[in-house]
């Protein structure tokens, strides 16, 4: 569906969108059109990948703290404490078990969008497989952006019912044919409008197979029934194989015959696109990566341009029958797929009606973005199946004001089990524990929460005191002794020290 001019309401939703370091225009454009909806925001760090300057939604950018596999976002817990519904990323984000944490805590929706397409990816690491376990069985909906997402999930074992397909799109008023903006860019790229442009674009990894593409361009200018043909290779995008890529060229006698656009601003995309004659994307699978969608591919093909790219990951779900799929990692394959295009403007011209046409109906960020709408209004309308945390602390204090202090502990209890590291819940459970003479269960609780927060002077004073009144002295004295690490002048602890000494040395009576 189409995303029509929306009523708005007295109260929106609100959806948070989180993506980490990877929050980029090319994803978001399937996610601005629900601004009419709902209050939507998106949720990056501090240092991203991409350029978000021109993303059409609101942006908070967030510390956080990476090693590697995996990354946390500092803060972000606060952000959700409102939200309605969280749109995270796949299943392998720390980010993603954030957000199943903030469900629990105040019962918001989690819902996923999975690109990962190898099932059990990553999970040889400890932590990464926590996280997936995680999140796989306590996120409320997923969508899987190609049916191999999808197998991978079901493979893992998330319920079918429970999983929607939805391809990403691209603004087809932006990616179209336009051949005024072709030319242009061909200019500022000094190649004749007569010159057949093969394209690339991609990070410059071994993985995108850019290799291939220059060996399989080294064939063909070397190819006898190709002199004469005026073909140029334009490469665009950075990483760390760009320098050896654009050695490899030289070495190759092909120095001439290359552009590279180590930085083309996202605006610009569709221009080149226009000005290429067709567009190769030749990604080999590796271990731990295969392709698991190439919106790149998506675009070319809105701008009625023919593709070739590899039987790699999902890549054959995106291309159909709009351009010739060959083996991965076979340079030779490549290069015989581009001279058929190259000698023949027929077959471009079929694979370039297909490209659109399939662009049209498949790969149109508006009806993504209605699809999104649809399953974000079917997951926000499903009943909460358990009390949140803020729910089930609430209720307990209803609880406690109507005189039914041992349910209302039994409730708070259950809360504080969820959310050990509040403060808050604790507070409460002391309190009550305390008044209906559970002593051990408020310094039991107490433990475990300085167990998470061992600098918590409040908790440690909070339990020296219960253990005083327990006649537990020498530990009540550790734990102060653990406050003037902290803070040795503070007053309440300096009080409390003197009684327990009183009681610890007084006189014992006969």
């Amino acid at each position: 569906m189409k995303l029509r001019q929306s009523v708005r309401h007295e109260k929106m939703n609100k959806i948070a969108v989180i993506r980490g370091v990877s929050l980029n225009k090319w994803e978001m454009q399937n996610c601005e059109p629900l601004k009419e909806y709902y209050d939507i925001t998106a949720f990056t760090t501090t240092h991203c990948k991409y350029d978000i300057g021109r993303i059409n939604l609101p942006v908070v950018q967030l510390p956080f703290q990476s090693n590697g596999l995996t990354l946390y976002m500092e803060g972000l817990d606060d952000h959700l404490a409102d939200m309605d519904l969280i749109y995270t990323g796949d299943i392998s984000y720390l980010y993603s078990a954030q957000a199943v944490q903030a469900k629990r805590k105040y019962g918001c929706k989690v819902v996923c969008l999975e690109w990962e397409n190898i099932p059990f990816n990553f999970e040889d690491n400890e932590a990464v497989a926590r996280i997936r376990k995680v999140v796989r069985n306590e996120a409320d909906h997923f969508i899987a952006v190609t049916n191999r997402a999808k197998e991978a999930l079901l493979l893992e074992g998330v319920p079918e019912e429970m999983i929607d397909i939805l391809p990403m799109g691209v603004d087809l008023r932006r990616f179209r044919p336009h051949p005024a903006a072709g030319h242009q860019y061909r200019e500022i790229l000094g190649v004749n409008n007569d010159d057949i442009i093969i394209l690339f674009i991609g990070r410059m990894d071994w993985e995108k197979g850019i290799y291939d593409f220059v060996h399989a361009a080294a064939k063909v200018t070397r190819d006898q029934a190709l002199q004469g043909v005026p073909v140029r290779f334009v490469m665009a995008g950075s990483g760390p194989e760009l320098d050896e890529v654009r050695r490899r060229t030289a070495e190759l006698g092909m120095a001439d015959r290359f552009n590279f656009l180590e930085n083309c601003p996202y605006e610009d995309i569709y221009k080149l696109h226009n000005a290429a004659d067709f567009f190769v994307l030749p990604s080999v699978s590796v271990r731990y990566w295969q392709e698991q969608f190439g919106m790149v591919l998506i675009e070319s093909m809105a701008c009625a341009k023919p593709v070739i790219s590899t039987l790699s990951g999902s890549i054959p779900e995106v291309v159909g029958d709009a351009g010739m799929l060959i083996q991965p990692n076979d340079y030779l394959s490549l290069y015989r797929a581009m001279k058929d295009l190259i000698e023949n403007k027929e077959r471009r011209m079929m694979f370039s009606e297909n490209a659109l046409t399939r662009a049209e109906e498949y790969f149109d960020s508006q009806k993504t973005a209605g699809n999104i709408l649809e399953i974000f209004k079917k997951v926000l309308g499903t009943q909460k199946l358990t009390m949140s945390i803020q729910d089930m602390y609430r209720r307990g204090l209803t609880l406690r004001n109507e005189g039914r202090q041992e349910d209302a502990l039994t409730t708070v209890c259950e809360a504080f089990n969820k959310d050990p590291d509040n403060k808050k819940i604790l507070a409460s459970l002391v309190e009550m524990a305390v008044e209906v003479n559970q002593v051990e269960l408020a310094a039991n609780s107490l433990r475990r929460h300085l167990l998470l927060h061992p600098a918590n002077l409040d908790a440690l004073y909070e339990l020296s005191k219960i253990l005083f009144a327990l006649g537990k002295y020498d530990d009540a004295e550790e734990e102060l002794n653990k406050i003037s690490i902290f803070d040795p002048d503070r007053e309440d602890a300096k009080i409390l020290r003197k009684q327990i000494a009183n009681e610890k040395y007084q006189p014992q009576e006969g």
